[in-house]
């Protein structure tokens, strides 16, 4: 029997109606299709995720397990544009029982969908956090890379791009990311992405009391502060003046007949002890100019101040406690200092406040805006934009624009990804996706965002985990709320073949799923996969299938022995079981969840007879992770009519 499709004939994955019930949403990242399925072994974390959200159900949970595929912005798209590309994957999908809600699949070269991201982005531009600026960007060929994405291996130009500027959304997002449930390397790889570097801010008093803020990237430079100079147009320099200098500051003021003129005032270097004049000059645009012998040497020479050395032989002079440390000795021993001292704290400052969402492919998801005597206009009224099967602009309004240029470059993967979370959870139900300023989607995103699992690949942190993030901190902000509250992260690494080669075409190491399904079955692929830590590399060797298989059909054999009418000494064993994998569904460890289930077997199922009670808590815990398993079980062999996707879990 079919037993995916009568799952799906009974709505089992659907998203109930049902407002009492817990949400509960499952996001892993959209399918990168090609026109073959998934030939290099890439659905280990649908497994995971479908098996995460089989637990949630048991649970009694309404799930939200969300699948969707990638063809905008990816080469893929252009090989084929007259083909479903996302159908053998869908194939493959389905007869590994991975199980998602038909309404809410979401295909990114659907009308529906395309029309969507352009509305978003509207919705981003008309607030001004979309820009059309010049920016630089990586170029290699014909394909331009925000530097958030690369290394600094390709050539930089300056293109006339789209940038999402996040700068006012900063603080939300580097909150998120400190909340993030991975590893801190992880987190410090973001925050570098971000342009992030510690910066020690050091309060430095004035002779009357005036605090002036430091903000130090370079803290053990400190001696090298030489002077600070004020910009009177920036700040009231007022209270930073001497009572004796008050009648020459007036007259500089009026007459601005010198470049700098001393305030009478200063600040105590807080790591030498000496006193940094204070100046004031209309010549730097900041409001307070730091001046370092290390940096500044034309400006010292201006100010007529001596020129102080900080380093001899690759190590610190003229720096009390520094003296004799390496600059990179040096800087620990500041900042430790500091901190415990409370003379200083340590912050992150950002370099990067924009991130580049242009990308020069032509085909993808088209800018709603052109280009109209140079200037750009929205297309709100001409909704959804997309290029033909003959590579010309369609509109769904026939009227047509004069004097208007296309622009003749996409939407690329960075934004693609950023929104597709909100585009699996909403997209099914609004037509606008106004993100701002609509309740309705605002509350719903709120309850499906409340409880979220998401599985990604530690390499697409960026796409996946840093994107989404700029986006949702971007509503968060606007719309004064908190979307995100309980969510949890699960990085999956990579999957490569038994000699730890990647799998693709060049390797000639492709897999082919439909053979393997055909040959040992779903439930022993699953059980195969899930039995590597989703944390570890998966060196996937075909041949190991077959010892899942081998289990599955030992267990099946088991069942056809028939049931007791009662055996106790099977309780305990079946109770401490239980607990066991209780433990393991806390900590999401479904590989130690499988191992605990076959030493089960092969100590206590093989030796004992068990009731149909017993039988049915054990093929319920079984269906966990052998769905189809389970359910040809109780069918041939206990004869429930109740499906085991619908009893009560054990646990």
């Amino acid at each position: 029997m079919n037993w995916y499709n009568v799952w799906q004939d009974n709505n089992y994955f659907t998203i109930e109606n049902n407002i009492l019930k817990k949400k509960q949403t499952v996001f892993t990242n959209f399918i990168k299709v090609n026109q073959n399925g998934f030939l290099n072994a890439d659905f280990r974390s649908y497994l995971y995720a479908d098996t995460l959200a089989r637990y949630y159900r048991f649970k009694g949970y309404n799930v939200l397990n969300t699948l969707g595929f990638d063809l905008l912005a990816y080469s893929s798209f252009l090989e084929n544009t007259n083909k479903d590309m996302t159908i053998p994957f869908k194939e493959e999908l389905e007869k590994l029982n991975v199980g998602y809600p038909k309404n809410k699949l979401i295909d990114n070269n659907d009308k529906t969908v395309v029309n969507l991201i352009q509305q978003i982005f509207l919705v981003l531009y008309n607030k001004n956090i979309i820009k059309y600026k010049n920016m630089n960007v990586y170029k290699e060929k014909e394909k331009i890379y925000d530097p958030i994405e690369v290394d600094g291996n390709r050539q930089l130009v300056k293109e006339k791009v789209f940038v999402l500027d996040y700068a006012k959304y900063l603080n939300r997002i580097t909150n998120h990311i400190t909340s993030l449930s991975i590893e801190n390397e992880y987190k410090e790889y973001l925050f570098t992405k971000l342009g992030a570097y510690d910066t020690l801010v050091i309060n430095l008093e004035t002779r009357n009391k005036k605090n002036i803020e430091l903000y130090l990237q370079e803290p053990e430079e400190l001696g090298a502060l030489e002077a600070i100079i004020i910009n009177p147009n920036q700040i009231d320099i007022l209270e930073y003046i001497a009572p004796n200098e008050i009648f020459a500051v007036e007259n500089f003021l009026i007459h601005q007949n010198k470049t700098y003129l001393y305030t009478g005032n200063y600040v105590i270097n807080p790591l030498t002890g000496l006193e940094v004049p204070i100046f004031i000059s209309f010549k730097h645009a900041e409001a307070y100019k730091f001046v370092f012998s290390t940096q500044d040497e034309k400006i010292i020479s201006e100010l007529g101040l001596a020129f102080i050395n900080i380093y001899k032989d690759n190590c610190l002079i003229n720096s009390d406690f520094l003296n004799g440390l390496t600059k990179e000795a040096a800087r620990e021993k500041i900042v430790e200092v500091f901190s415990e001292e409370m003379i200083a704290k340590k912050v992150k400052t950002y370099h990067k406040t924009e991130i580049l969402i242009s990308s020069l492919d032509k085909y993808g998801a088209l800018f709603p805006l052109a280009l109209e005597n140079n200037k750009l206009i929205t297309l709100e009224n001409f909704l959804p934009l997309i290029l033909n099967k003959s590579g010309i602009i369609e509109m769904s309004n026939k009227d047509k624009l004069p004097n208007v240029k296309f622009l003749d470059f996409t939407i690329n993967s960075l934004f693609l990804k950023g929104i597709e979370p909100i585009l699996t959870i909403l997209y099914d139900k609004f037509n606008d996706l106004d993100l701002i300023n609509n309740k309705v989607i605002i509350k719903d995103l709120a309850n499906w965002l409340n409880n979220i699992n998401v599985i990604v690949n530690k390499n697409n942190l960026i796409a996946n985990i840093l994107m989404p993030l700029i986006i949702l901190s971007i509503i968060e902000e606007e719309e004064n709320v908190v979307l995100l509250k309980n969510y949890e992260i699960t990085l999956v690494d990579d999957t490569l073949d038994s000699y730890g080669s990647e799998i693709k075409r060049k390797n000639n190491n492709c897999i082919k799923v439909n053979d393997l399904i055909a040959s040992y079955g779903a439930d022993a692929i699953r059980l195969y996969v899930l039995s590597t830590n989703i944390r570890d590399k998966l060196y996937f060797d075909a041949n190991k299938i077959f010892t899942y298989k081998q289990f599955l059909n030992k267990v099946k054999m088991i069942f056809k022995r028939g049931c007791l009418v009662s055996n106790y000494d099977l309780d305990f064993p079946l109770y401490q079981l239980k607990n066991k994998l209780y433990d393991c569904l806390a900590e999401l460890n479904f590989a130690k969840y499988i191992k605990e289930l076959r030493d089960f077997v092969i100590n206590y199922l093989e030796k004992n007879n068990f009731t149909k009670k017993q039988g049915l808590e054990f093929l319920t815990i079984l269906s966990l992770v052998s769905p189809e398993t389970a359910e040809e079980i109780n069918a041939n062999e206990l004869h429930y009519k109740q499906l085991i996707i619908d009893t009560t879990w054990p646990l």
